[in-house]
């Protein structure tokens, strides 16, 4: 193990970095490598580990991101040097300007942290985002995670691969430390920018890394050693909690990750509840929620049939109760309308889309018969956003009228989806149905037929309630 005073021969350095990069390359399918590039020795080796796996392996590629945090003057010297350094190792930089926005209970740290992964996860598309984290960088997470009170995946720290919500996250440099990185830098002459703020003991990060951690030293010398044992342990206890728990998991959400069946759930078993739901929720959230948002989740699973509530999370989702569902919410724009539009609805014509909030609505021939479709005398629909609750229409198939309250309920739509599904009416004035839901009794079927669609885009999916009771 090398230390900051050792250094590396280059061939050693080289065989090294040769090393991770079979490791890395046995550990993803060939895919463009999309590295975040800072110019620090931490992604400056990870940017040449990547070129050399590229050329090591068939059907691997790689392209460079810098972020422009725009919060330092230093950021031009930062640019200058990653072009220059991606030049030499002839490799594509893209650049990309942040707009970081301060939001409450929510640390600088971790504002500049969200939108630098949105930022580089918008250049990954199908790749591997590769990130030069490193052992000491773990280490530091351990403490981090041990202040927020996190449970064993949150201790566990950073793995080698990740994949999640967000995609294909890759780790190379994890076996490594800061020292062993700064000395391959140094043996592979590869040239490095130094980060002042750093050395800022505002940021959490730096306060565990310049003063937690060397005082800890002074005492127990081998902590980082002791921390790296106790990630691994977490690690393998959460994935044999994962293996035990994943038959339940997959019985009880959907297909799209997005609803949790509470009927017959053992409330009892506080333990299995509360992992249950810390899993239903990792599937989207770059955090798993607090244990008192959990509880609050259990508390609210308990409740009568109609019980209702919102149990907020981390970057705006939410958990809702609907039916014997659990519903885990993006953060949600309804259409916004105006005055007119509230009042007398929106024309939509056949090909035309209508894009308002989170959603999209189009009207569109029908190719299929989904039971949401009808005939128009005038090519061309009013959608009626604020209806009343107590408005009477017979779905087709059904033998009596039913409230628009009461049919909301018969088909399963969430309280908070309601008011982006509107009726629909031909250009007479008469109902043809509620769309993603159902067709009226009345509606026509004589002539070309049409759908409606409606799009919500932060799920990229089509709605569809037609499986009413």
């Amino acid at each position: 193990m090398a230390t900051a005073k050792e250094q590396y021969s280059k061939a050693k350095a080289q065989e090294i970095v040769w090393r991770l990069a079979d490791k890395l390359a046995a550990a993803v399918r060939p895919t463009c490598l999309c590295v975040g590039l800072s110019g620090g020795p931490d992604s400056t080796l990870l940017l040449y580990l990547c070129r050399e796996l590229c050329a090591r392996h068939v059907g691997f590629s790689v392209k460079a991101v810098h972020c422009i945090h725009g919060l330092d003057a230093d950021d031009p010297i930062w640019l200058a040097h990653c072009q220059k350094l991606c030049a030499h190792l002839k490799v594509k930089l893209t650049v990309k300007k942040l707009n970081i926005v301060y939001q409450k209970r929510i640390s600088p740290e971790d504002s500049s942290r969200q939108e630098r992964y949105r930022a580089l996860l918008e250049e990954v598309g199908d790749g591997c985002l590769c990130l030069g984290h490193q052992a000491d960088d773990n280490c530091e997470n351990f403490f981090l995670a041990l202040k927020r009170g996190s449970g064993p995946q949150g201790l566990s720290g950073m793995r080698l691969v990740t994949r999640d919500a967000r995609g294909l996250i890759a780790r190379p440099l994890l076996t490594l430390s800061r020292a062993q990185v700064e000395a391959l830098t140094q043996a592979l002459n590869l040239p490095t920018v130094f980060d002042i703020s750093n050395t800022y003991l505002k940021f959490e990060r730096n306060f565990v890394r310049l003063q937690v951690l060397p005082l800890m030293q002074t005492r127990f010398a081998k902590i980082k050693q002791a921390v790296a044992r106790s990630q691994e342990l977490c690690a393998l206890e959460h994935d044999l909690a994962l293996r035990f728990i994943a038959p339940q998991l997959q019985a009880r959400v959907d297909d799209k990750a997005v609803r949790f069946d509470c009927s017959g759930l053992d409330f009892q078993d506080e333990h299995l509840c509360l992992m249950l739901l810390r899993s239903f929720c990792q599937e989207k959230l770059r955090l798993p929620p607090e244990l008192n948002r959990l509880r609050e989740a259990i508390r609210l699973m308990q409740g009568q049939n109609g019980a209702v509530g919102l149990i907020s999370l981390e970057d705006g989702y939410t958990l809702r109760r609907s039916g014997n569902y659990l519903y885990l919410v993006p953060p949600l724009h309804l259409p916004k309308l105006s005055p007119t539009e509230q009042k007398v609805g929106v024309k939509l014509q056949p090909g035309q889309t209508l894009q308002s909030g989170d959603f999209c609505y189009s009207l569109q021939e029908a190719t299929d018969d989904e039971g949401l479709t009808f005939s128009l005398p005038t090519p061309e629909l009013t959608l009626i956003f604020k209806a009343p609750g107590q408005t009477m229409l017979q779905p087709r198939g059904r033998a009596h009228r039913r409230s628009l309250k009461k049919l909301y309920g018969e088909y399963h739509i969430p309280s908070w989806l309601r008011p982006a599904l509107p009726l629909f009416a031909d250009v007479s004035g008469h109902t043809l149905g509620l769309a993603a839901a159902f067709c009226c009794a009345a509606a026509d079927t004589s002539g070309p037929l049409y759908t409606l669609k409606v799009y919500w885009q932060t799920r990229e999916q089509y709605l569809n309630f037609t499986s009413g009771i």
